[in-house]
Parts: structure tokens; sequence; C-alpha cells
């Protein structure tokens, strides 16, 4: 029944109107015990029971007017009393106070329980005209005092003659009344507190309402029971009731907020400001973006300090993933994705159409609702590991985690600076007389920033392939000592690994310059560093030519080396490189010039094309040859070359051309 109403809070289109009832739960005296006051300070009998019947304004009004000969002091000082109570509960008024949505709240209240629900630094209060001039932007929250209160005696609205004066916009604030009748144009009005039996409630409805005419927007009334007589009156009054009490109303708008507030959001549906403020009441800070174009985010959740985060994901999924949650086993159900938040860690991945009421919560209010997919990992513990290798005089204390992949298999993972290091331990056999399976895993880190503590990390992933032995002892739990037999066939290309790392260190000795930044090992970046170095150390780089290299050479058929070239025959060959830039990390080395030497190569065939060329194949029989880094050309290095300067080199297993030298 609170649909509508509900949706209009939520875009912060709702102004309440607070009623005496609304304060009944915190002990405050009702109309009806006001009234019971008055009656008892009167002594004429008659009189007292001749005026038993009048509202509480009449009786005020003839009890100013004929007990205390206009005097309003004594009515005054009777209710003051009665307003000096302890509040009882204040449930109803601290839930509306975690509400930021409400920013202008308008109340009949003589009492401060509203005001005190707030903090000072968020609220002006409003009791009269002079009180408007002073409303400070930056706090959120108006409450409007509509009748007054005992802080500005003046300012209560108490008797007939002073509501008379209120509705007729005379003497008393006519810039507040003319406050009230805009809020009735801009927004849509809440009425809680009031039972329209007891109070003035209807004659202001009705006067506003003849002074907006048709522009009035909706107005809603929440009370627990009102006469028949008094709904009808509501909807003459185009006033939509809704029978309940205001604490289950804003129970359910507390949980309809927290369940869309977020989304809302999303779509500038409501303001940072106001969604901020919920969260904040909700002990968390949200980080967010609010761009001029397109939707809001949320890039992050903090907690308020002092304060804790509680998360939750709810979701629901089909038959079919029945079975891995009965047997959870990561190991079979699962993969790794390397795109996701955790790269090294088995995933099941779930797409979000086979998730049904799936939402994120933090502290009770939804971040997100309905995932675009869910990825479901095991739980991880963390750890403190101690790593020693005797042999190698290394000891390392390291944090890291474990999970289980299923049953049998335990994962101790830790991190290594350029790697991440995982040991699964297979308990499969366990009770029997086999050994407990140890199988360790690594996996290198695209960029690092310390080559020292690479190298360190380097001895240490050594020393296991070179089956020295090594302990990995636990200071919470475990207590492992691993024998240096369980790696894998990888160990063998480990020595590129190695030499990688080692030739960084090189190169930034023998340049004197450290790399501001290290991107770890790839094929590219390891050759790179091998030419890089072998250049600083005016050394010869020698590749592997596995079955030999089969090339052409296409060179203009009236040169010297075309007339005394035969087939069969034997040549030196040298190709030459200009200005070759090699980059490694965040720097860019130049070398001037590289020769790629070629001994014993034979000549296959001669072919004489017609545009002037001749194709000379050959082959080169050696399973390696040597590429020399220097300072100086080719035709200054080997000065006793034959020059073609006007030819090219076709490898024919990869398509690349050089230009030649021949010897």
């Amino acid at each position: 029944m609170f649909k509508r109403l509900i949706r209009l809070v939520r875009q912060e289109k709702v102004s309440l109107f607070i009623g005496a009832g609304f304060s009944i739960e915190a002990n405050a005296p009702s109309v009806q015990k006001l009234k019971e006051t008055i009656l008892a300070n009167i002594d004429d009998l008659e009189a007292k029971q001749q005026h038993s019947d009048d509202s509480l304004s009449d009786l005020s009004e003839f009890y100013v007017e004929e007990i205390c000969n206009g005097s309003r002091n004594e009515l005054i000082s009777l209710l003051k009393d009665l307003f000096s109570f302890n509040p009882a509960s204040m449930k109803d008024h601290e839930m509306l106070a975690k509400i930021p949505h409400f920013h202008n709240i308008f109340t009949t209240n003589y009492d401060t329980l509203l005001e005190d629900s707030y903090p000072a630094e968020a609220l002006n209060v409003i009791r009269k005209d002079q009180d408007c001039a002073y409303i400070e932007e930056n706090k959120p929250i108006n409450i409007f005092k509509i009748h007054g209160d005992f802080q500005d005696a003046d300012s209560l609205i108490i008797t007939s003659s002073d509501y008379h004066d209120l509705l007729n916009g005379r003497k008393r604030n006519p810039q507040l009344w003319n406050v009230v009748k805009d809020e009735f144009l801009r927004k849509h009005i809440l009425f809680i507190g009031y039972s329209l039996e007891d109070d003035n409630i209807v004659d202001i409805i009705k006067s506003i309402s003849k002074a907006v005419n048709k522009n009035q927007k909706d107005m809603f009334l929440i009370a627990p029971k009102i006469s028949e007589r008094r709904e009808g009156m509501l909807k003459k009054m185009k006033v939509q009731y809704c029978k309940a009490y205001a604490t289950e109303f804003l129970e359910t708008l507390i949980k309809e907020l927290r369940k869309n507030i977020s989304d809302d959001f999303k779509h500038k549906k409501v303001s940072a400001e106001t969604y901020t403020k919920f969260c904040n009441a909700h002990d968390f800070i949200p980080v967010i973006t609010t761009p001029a174009k397109g939707d809001n985010t949320i890039e992050d959740i903090k907690a308020v300090p002092g304060r804790t985060l509680n998360r939750r994901i709810t979701f629901s999924v089909g038959e079919q993933y029945k079975h891995f949650f009965e047997n959870v086993d990561f190991e079979k159900n699962s993969v790794y994705i390397p795109k996701s938040p955790l790269p090294h860690t088995p995933l099941l991945k779930i797409d979000g159409s086979e998730l049904k009421q799936s939402f994120f919560e933090v502290n009770n209010i939804v971040i997100q609702k309905d995932f675009v997919s869910l990825f479901i990992g095991p739980s991880t513990t963390k750890i403190s590991l101690n790593i020693c290798i005797p042999s190698r005089n290394f000891i390392e204390n390291v944090e890291g985690y474990t999970y289980k992949l299923n049953h049998n298999k335990v994962v101790i993972a830790f991190d290594c600076h350029i790697y991440e290091t995982k040991i699964v331990f297979d308990y499969s056999d366990e009770g029997t007389s086999k050994q407990i399976k140890t199988t360790f895993n690594y996996q290198f880190k695209d960029t690092y920033t310390d080559n020292n503590k690479a190298l360190l990390w380097i001895d240490f992933i050594d020393a296991a392939f070179s089956k020295e032995a090594f302990t990995i002892r636990s200071l919470i739990k475990m207590d492992f000592n691993t024998p240096g037999n369980y790696l894998s066939e990888e160990g063998k290309y480990f020595t590129k690994y190695k030499t990688f790392y080692r030739n960084i260190k090189e190169i930034e000795l023998l340049s004197g310059q450290k790399f501001k930044s290290y991107n770890g090992y790839t094929s590219a970046l390891y050759q790179n560093s091998a030419i890089v170095l072998a250049y600083l150390k005016q050394e010869n780089i020698k590749f592997e030519s596995k079955g030999g290299i089969d090339f052409s050479v296409r060179v203009p058929s009236n040169d010297e080396f075309v007339k005394v070239a035969k087939v069969n025959e034997k040549y030196a060959i040298v190709t030459g490189s200009e200005n070759l830039i090699y980059e490694i990390s965040d720097r860019k080395f130049n070398i001037p010039y590289m020769h790629n030497i070629l001994n014993t190569c034979i000549i296959n065939n001669l072919h004489a094309e017609d545009d002037g060329y001749t194709v000379i194949d050959l082959h080169y029989d050696d399973d390696v040859y040597y590429t020399q880094l220097d300072d100086k050309p080719i035709n200054v290095k080997y000065k006793e070359l034959t020059d073609i300067k006007h030819a090219d080199i076709e490898l024919k297993k990869d398509d690349t051309k050089q230009n030649i030298q021949l010897l």
C-alpha cells in the first residue's frame, strides 16, 4: 500500500508534516493529556463540564480569555511543564533521522524530539518569520515548527485566535506561512502523527488547497485508525489514506531504500549527497563519481572510522550447479581466469543469465543487483612462512595464503616478487605407506620493482630445480620439509629465466644506470637483454641454426662477384644492420652496427633474371652462427670483404631481408 509513496520518497520528492501522534511512543503528552491538564486548572465545575469536549485550541482560547483575563503566561507555563519529560522511546525519530530524502519537515509539535534526533550541524530550525532569513543552505535538513515551541513562547500557536491569524496570514508569521504553501506546490506531502480528530490539520489542508488550487501535488496520510467520516473527508480533499503505524511505514521505507538507493543513485534519481548520507548512516563511505553525462558510478566502499563492513552476496542458481555445491572441487570444476581479480586462483564462473535474484550488500544496503557474471573461488587463510635453503645461505620470511582445492588437496601460495609460488599437497593416499604427493607451480609476473629481489628469488627457484633440499615452515600451523624432487619438466627451460634477470643486473652495472621500472621475463626481452649485454661487453653472440639456413641473394648481374661465383663452392657471408634500437623495460639501447657471420655457405644455384639481377641460392649448414655487435660498419671492420651494396638477402624460412657482403 506504500508503493507509490515510497517511489516518490526515493526520488526526494516528498516533504513531511509531523503531528503529535509521532511522539506518543516517546512519552510526549497527547492532545488529550494537554486538555486534561488545562481542565484541571479550571475551578468552575460548570465551566469545566461545559468545555470538556472542546478542541484543544478552543479550550485554550477559553482558558486564556476567561480564566486568565487574556494572558497566555499561565497557559504556557502549564504546557511547558508537561513537555519537560524524558523520552521513553526514540525509535521512530531515530529511523526518520537516518532517511536523508526528507529535506523539509513541517511539524505542529511543541516538543524538541525531531531536532534532537538530527546532528545540529546538519539542521536549520525555523519557528518564525525572522528565522527564514537565516536558513543556511549547507545544512540539508530544515525543520519548520509552524506552531512554534517553548524556546520562543511568542511563537506558540495554541488558541483559536492563534490559528485564525495563522490561516489568514495575518500577524502570525506570514513569511513562514508562504513557505508552507510553496511546499505544497513543489513537493508531494506526507502527513504522519495526525488523527484528524483533535487538531487543526484539516483546516491547514483546506486553507492551502484553496490557495494552490489545481497545482497541488499528491497528499498522503499515514495513521493506524480514523473514523469513516474523516476518511470520507480525506477523499474529498484528495488525500490518500494509508492505514498503518508510523513505525510500520518507516521500517518498510528503509527496507526499500536499502534495496534500491544504489540503483537510484547510479541512474541519477537521487542526489550524491543524499546517497552518501544514507550510506554514512549505515557505517560506510561510498567512493563515487558523478559525470555530467551518463550514469553515476560507485568505485569503492570504505568503512566509517571505527566501524566495520559486513559484505554479503546473495544469489540462486539452477540444478546444474547442485553437484558443485554439494561436492566442492575447484580442481575439476573451475578454471583460471587471467583477467579476473584473482588470476592465480581457481574460479567457477557463473554467467548472469544463469543467476536468479543476485545482489551484493554492504551493511544491509544493496550495492549491485543482477550480476553480469559471478566468480566463486575457495576461501583463503593468511599464513606467515619461513623459507630456508641451507646450501645457499638463503632464509626469508614471507606472507602467504592457503586454501583447499577439494577434500584431498591443499594449496599454499606465496609471493616471490617476480613470480607467485604455489605448492599443492595431495593427501589422497593419506593413511597408506605412500608419501604425500607435492607439486610445485609458479607464475611469473609481467612487472616487478627490484632486480636485487628478483635475483634473490631466482636463487630460490634455481635451488629447487637443482634438487637442493629446503624447508618451508608456517609460523602459524604447518611445518613442511620438502624434498627437491617434485618439480615439473619446466626446470630444463629455467636457465633462460635465470640468465635474463642476471643480464638485467649486468646491464645496470655496465651502463651505470638503474632501470626505473622492470618488465618480467619474455622470450623477446631475454633476447634483447642478451644482445645489449653482448654489445656492452664487446662479445659475440651465438645463435642456433639447427637444420641449417637456406637463403637467396639477389645481386646486380654485372657485379664482379656474379662473374666469379660457382655452384657448390663455399663462401663466407656477413650481413649488416645499422642503428638498431632494443627496448628493455623503460630504457632504449642503440647499437650502431650488427654483423651476422655465416661461414661456409654453399652456392646451390645461380639464376639470371630479366631485370638485370641474378638470384644466388645458398645453404648454411652449421648448427650455430655468430652475431657481432660493433661501433664500426662492415667496410671498416672487414676491409677484406667484397662489398655488394645493392644486394638483398631473403631467408626462405621467415622471409626477412637484409643487406649483405660476400667473401
